[in-house]
């Protein structure tokens, strides 16, 4: 969808209706913002949901709104509603000008107050040689909830683009049908030698890949589709998030072009279409322009690199928020401040025009808290406020209670044990400075009084994706 909506008012409201008898199920909303405005104006933008236009419920509201796009999704639950609307909120302002609104999801027929538990009977309609529509009395199709089939997983969801590879897709049980009744489609390539197998409970189909489109002609970059038809069951509902991605791998020669993998000082271009999976360590580059993506391969450690890496509307990824990088991964930026700058970027830089970085190694619970005790020059044990569980090895830094910042000291975690419901860590050499950790009670007006608390902070610092 775009929109182009001039009036900037607080009275706006863009209203998307999805039909009579009918409901999106709604995956993701993306808004981006017109160019050259001030992001902030759009902060307090409503997305709000409804399904009969007067009540309305709040999906998501515009925080720290950026110049790309600002995207909403929540595949852990469902919504399904006729209408969308974006507007200002009453309280916080906002703008319904944007440059243009995505919407993802799927259109279903509504059939909440259905008896039937989901069987739909639709009238049959006969056209002749373009002529007045005849409805054919006592004829109806039949679309029945209990043979549509649903994609619950994709495995591997990702393979050479010179195809050849074995993939399994993985449905809701469903029953009557054999291998010669399915199709697949992965980005418009037909995906050959069907099997099926039902080990009960489910349904798995499997089938060999074939070659990937020429780059040039490929979809966006992480946006191929699947499509599964089965004969007499129709097309299997396939959730946004399931995607199969065809990869060319840096170690592979194929991918550039029967040649060797690029070289040290190299300067290496990804267009749009292609997606690269970084499955070794490169040597130091120049410049790294991602038009397409680079992800990195979760199947060991992995550096990158560079004195520029530019993304240029693609996509530079390293896990996902569902699929955390596991492995450890180090990207170092090189240069001086006398290096050539990147018109607006400067140097020695990660530089974003309208891409998307992802970066989502393994979620830590606690990153920060505070001293529970005073820790005196001499200590090699401080003792935390809380609980925590961070590894024994991992790099902490300790903030300095003095007027001279320069008292933070940083240090790695020898063991740690929990004594007296507090975490106490063992350091792997002796503080040089004092960190206070007290509390003071003071007199106010009125004669009440009021606790502060006065304690350094103690912060985790050891990441598995680092830059």
């Amino acid at each position: 969808m775009f929109d182009y909506y001039e009036p900037a008012d607080e009275d706006c409201e863009l209203i998307f209706d999805i039909g009579a008898g009918k409901v999106a199920d709604i995956e993701e909303i993306r808004l981006f913002p017109r160019d050259n405005f001030d992001t902030e104006l759009y902060d307090g933008t409503e997305i709000e949901v409804s399904n009969d236009g007067s009540t309305w419920t709040s999906l998501y509201s515009l925080e720290n709104t950026n110049d790309g796009w600002n995207i909403w999704s929540d595949e852990a639950a469902t919504h399904q509603y006729r209408y969308i609307r974006i507007a200002p909120s009453d309280e916080d302002g906002g703008r319904c000008d944007f440059a243009e609104i995505q919407i993802y999801g799927h259109e279903l027929t509504d059939i909440t107050d259905d008896p039937s538990g989901g069987d739909i009977d639709c009238g049959a309609t006969v056209y002749v040689n373009d002529a007045t529509p005849v409805n054919v009395a006592g004829t109806a199709v039949t679309y029945q909830e209990s043979k549509t089939a649903t994609l619950q997983s994709i495995n591997p969801n990702m393979g050479t683009s010179q195809g050849g590879e074995t993939v399994t897709f993985t449905l809701s049980e469903l029953t009557g049908f054999v291998s010669g009744d399915v199709t697949v489609e992965i980005d418009g390539v037909d995906c050959g030698s069907v099997s099926v197998n039902q080990p009960g409970g489910s349904t798995e189909i499997s089938c060999t890949t074939g070659a990937a489109p020429a780059i040039d002609v490929r979809r966006n970059s992480l946006e191929s589709r699947v499509i599964i038809h089965i004969e007499d069951h129709g097309y299997v509902y396939v959730p946004l998030e399931m995607t199969y991605f065809y990869v060319d791998r840096w170690s592979d020669e194929l991918t550039w072009g029967n040649i060797s993998p690029p070289r040290e000082g190299d300067s290496v271009h990804i267009p749009s279409g292609q997606v690269i999976l970084l499955d070794v360590s490169p040597p130091k580059l120049n410049a790294l322009v991602i038009e397409g993506a680079l992800i990195f391969a979760d199947e060991a450690d992995i550096t990158l690199d560079a004195h520029y890496i530019m993304i240029n509307y693609g996509r530079f990824q390293v896990g996902t928020e569902n699929n955390r990088f596991q492995h450890k991964a180090t990207i170092t930026l090189h240069g001086t401040k006398e290096d050539p700058h990147l018109p607006r970027f400067g140097n020695k830089v990660i530089a974003n025009n309208k891409g998307i970085i992802d970066l989502h190694g393994e979620e830590v619970d606690t990153t920060w808290t505070l001293l529970g005790s005073t820790a005196d020059i001499g200590d090699t044990v401080i003792e935390l406020n809380e609980i925590v569980t961070w590894p024994d090895g991992g790099h902490i830094i300790i903030a300095s209670t003095d007027h001279d910042h320069y008292f933070s000291e940083e240090r790695y975690i020898v063991s740690s044990a929990v004594v007296g419901g507090k975490t106490q860590l063992t350091l792997d050499s002796a503080l040089e400075y004092e960190h206070i950790s007290v509390e003071q009670t003071i007199s106010i007006n009125g004669g009440e009084s009021k606790t502060i608390e006065m304690r350094a902070e103690v912060g985790l610092l050891t990441r598995n994706v680092i830059i």
